[in-house]
């Protein structure tokens, strides 16, 4: 198996999406009808390395396919040639046009617009919230134990994220910036005193920020796994994603992959030492499939 990167021209990028609609999901197939060679379109990725929180999407669904090559056939990944924002993706994945797989957080909306594949990719992680605070404010937040003493904060979320729906939701007094970027440095200078973080993300972005802290002894909870995304008819794809990642599960190599991600095994270890108040969020969207697995 092999993941490819290849690398366009700008104008040759619009011809390359009409030709990537037609080859992606594509099966060649033999006399007999079985499948024997599948390639997809995945998400470009910028950093390819194994032990980054983003390239561990693309590394579980290399492992998962090549657990049922001997029952389904061969495949190959091919990335697409650069990043055109999360909505284009969505869309192109929804018209069968150049992206055959998505990953990110579930909801009620992306399953009915999708075909979610029910496993939670991050273990339920994802849905336990550390505070990210300026590390001179700790004593502000240390007697923090209801959501009605959370209210007193304010809290920065991305607009078009989905946590910033479930903090709406829950009446927290909120700011908003336009893209990830913006976020620490808006936290730095007060624009907003805390930003609620997945327990897999915040330890590397404390590792690269100075003078930064994760409030102690809280977390907020809500429902919040993460799911691989395929277009809504494509049942065969979303039955062979799926029994791979229970034999990942089933033979430890989902938690061998996991925990090679340092931000993954810090937070999940972190996670099971903490002695926090837990605050529980309701999320509206929540995904309601009760057939979902945590590994």
């Amino acid at each position: 198996m092999r993941v490819i990167q290849r690398t366009y021209s700008n104008c040759l990028i619009a011809l390359l999406f009409c030709l990537l609609a037609g080859a992606s999901a594509v099966a060649d197939q033999d006399v007999g009808g079985k499948s024997k060679h599948l390639t997809l379109v995945i998400p470009f990725v910028k950093i390819r390395d194994p032990t980054d929180t983003n390239y561990f999407y693309v590394a579980l669904l290399d492992l998962a396919l090549s657990k049922t090559v001997a029952q389904d056939g061969p495949y190959e990944l091919v990335h697409m040639p650069n990043y055109l924002g999360t909505e284009r993706m969505r869309l192109m994945l929804e018209q069968g046009a150049g992206v055959d797989i998505l990953w990110s957080t579930s909801n009620r909306q992306r399953e009915n617009r999708f075909l979610a594949v029910p496993v939670d990719l991050l273990r339920g992680l994802n849905a336990y919230r550390a505070l990210l605070i300026d590390e001179k404010r700790v004593a502000e937040f240390e007697h923090i134990k209801s959501i009605d003493d959370l209210k007193r904060f304010r809290v920065g979320s991305g607009d078009h994220w989905q946590d910033t729906q479930v903090l709406k939701h829950n009446e927290l007094p909120l700011v908003g910036f336009l893209d990830y970027e913006t976020m620490m440095p808006m936290l730095k200078f007060r624009r907003f005193d805390y930003a609620s973080r997945g327990l897999h993300e915040v330890w590397k972005e404390l590792e690269y920020s100075e003078g930064f802290i994760i409030a102690p002894n809280v977390l907020l909870h809500y429902k919040l796994p993460v799911h691989y995304f395929v277009r809504k008819n494509n049942h065969a794809l979303a039955d062979r994603i799926y029994r791979g990642l229970v034999k990942t599960i089933e033979d430890g190599s989902y938690y061998e992959l996991f925990y090679n991600v340092p931000s993954h095994k810090y937070g999940y270890n972190q996670f099971k030492k903490m002695n926090s108040v837990v605050i529980e969020l309701e999320n509206p969207n929540a995904t309601i499939k009760p057939h979902m697995i945590t590994p």
